[in-house]
């Protein structure tokens, strides 16, 4: 009787109960996992040999430095974010998923706390890192300061990189994983080129112009990271949950703060490619969604007088999504022109424009025209995908062999891929006719995507007429 008596007594008091049931549960389960445990006595046995190393070689602190931050940049950058592919998939394939949505974790409260545990990970990793850095800096050789900022934005760039894997977790599709992966191991290879740019970036501004730097990169970062887990959310979520009126929202508001800043001293093209990048990430999930037409979703733009003009860009759907990407567009077209001083684009500057514009659009061509029975978002933004590799591929074998044989104007017409427009930008070359070419094949694009969503605008504007009928109020 005393030892049932005792054993019921029994808890776990490893987390507090206020943490979220996902979070604990995956904190419970990935510690245990062979990966993570591996990963962690391989970085400790890596960092103990770097500093024997540098200890027995206190005058070599360039390539005993190298040799450290190899080991962090993989364990921190490839190996914890490549872990969330597995977090909403695993879910999926398992067939768990109906059995969580039982609960009242939410879809948002779900993908949050897969990433937040593996975050937990990497930060109990960076704390068996710190240590050894400084130890490193007993032996001399060695900023103190900058390496702690050096580990500090790796940090930051993990957790970024771990809401990508996370997100798009949700996507059965192996190509777009692949792909995925891929990018982010081309960027992690940039990393340092990346470090020196900040570096020479930051030697010629003042304290207040790199603390403002500093605060956008890591607002830009902090929303990234945002937009990454509510893309893995709003794909798991029903049908009746909107998440995409709110991302593009925050999608619409971060891109006109961003483009705002040069006005306070920050640099016209990185917040240009910021704001571009964003926009264009959010209209890719957005030209991909599935349109729906539930009363629970129309009901709020019928009852909210200042929301109705803007159903046809904030409802969920590809029919919508095209709007909001071409209001995208209108509004970075017209912040270029307010930093060039409303002196007309170049035409350079134009082509980059058409170029960018039209590289989204491309492929709803093929979509609209050849693969109109595939409804599944996951299915489309993998086809879509596709497609874009593809016509970049083509597009840059084709600026090669148009630059070898001296055709270039000859090729571009007979092939207008953005992305070959957007290389002959690069290299600056002017043409006009990729420019025409080009805005005429976004137009094409444009024109197929509202011809086909026609019955879903008519659908829509008759819902809420029928809703705004039975509540007059």
């Amino acid at each position: 009787m005393s030892e049932s008596s005792s054993s019921s007594d029994l808890h776990l008091t490893d987390f507090p109960d206020r943490f979220s049931p996902m979070l604990v549960k995956e904190l419970r389960q990935g510690m245990r996992t062979h990966l993570f445990t591996i990963a962690f006595i391989l970085l400790q046995a890596f960092m103990v040999l770097c500093v024997l190393i540098g200890a027995a070689a206190p005058g070599d602190a360039s390539a005993v430095s190298v040799f450290f931050w190899f080991f962090v940049v993989v364990t921190l950058l490839i190996v914890m974010p490549i872990r969330g592919f597995g977090a909403l998939n695993s879910e999926i394939q398992l067939n768990t998923m109906d059995l969580i949505q039982l609960t009242r974790l939410g879809a948002w409260r779900v993908t949050f706390g897969k990433w937040a545990a593996l975050v937990a990970q990497t930060l109990l990793l960076v704390c068996g890192i710190l240590p050894y850095v400084v130890m490193r800096y007993f032996f001399g050789g060695i900023d103190l300061f900058h390496e702690l900022l050096r580990l500090f934005w790796v940090l930051i760039v993990s957790m970024l990189f771990t809401a990508v894997t996370v997100g798009f977790s949700a996507f059965r599709s192996v190509l777009l994983r692949a792909t995925v992966a891929v990018v982010l191991l081309i960027l992690t290879s940039g990393a340092s080129e990346l470090g020196r740019e900040l570096t020479t970036f930051a030697s010629g501004k003042t304290a207040g112009q790199i603390a403002l730097g500093v605060a956008a990169a890591l607002l830009s970062a902090g929303y990234l990271t945002w937009f990454m887990l509510d893309l893995g959310a709003s794909r798991i979520a029903p049908e009746a949950d909107n998440h995409a009126t709110r991302k593009r929202l925050a999608a619409l508001g971060f891109g006109i703060v961003v483009l705002l800043l040069p006005l306070v001293g920050l640099e016209v093209g990185a917040c240009l490619l910021i704001a571009g990048i964003v926009w264009m990430l959010v209209s890719l999930d957005a030209l991909t969604e599935r349109p729906t037409l539930l009363p629970s979703l129309l009901r709020p733009f019928v009852s909210r007088w200042y929301l109705r003009p803007f159903s046809l860009l904030l409802l969920p759907g590809w029919p919508s999504g095209l709007f909001f990407y071409l209001l995208c567009v209108l509004v970075f077209a017209g912040a270029l022109q307010l930093h060039t001083g409303f002196g007309g684009l170049t035409l350079r500057e134009t082509q980059v424009v058409v170029s960018g514009a039209s590289l989204v659009l491309f492929p709803l061509i093929f979509l609209h025209l050849f693969f109109r029975r595939v409804t599944e978002p996951a299915s489309l933004f993998g086809i879509y995908l596709l497609i874009q590799v593809c016509a970049g591929v083509v597009g840059f074998f084709l600026m090669i062999m148009a630059e070898e044989t001296g055709v270039g104007d000859v090729a571009y017409l007979f092939a207008p891929l953005p992305s070959t427009a957007l290389f002959a930008a690069a290299q600056s070359n002017e043409e006009a006719a990729h420019v025409y070419a080009v805005g005429a094949l976004g137009l094409c694009a444009v024109l197929i995507t509202i011809v086909r969503g026609m019955p879903w605008y008519r659908d829509v504007f008759r819902v809420m007429a029928a809703l705004k009928s039975s509540n007059p109020r």
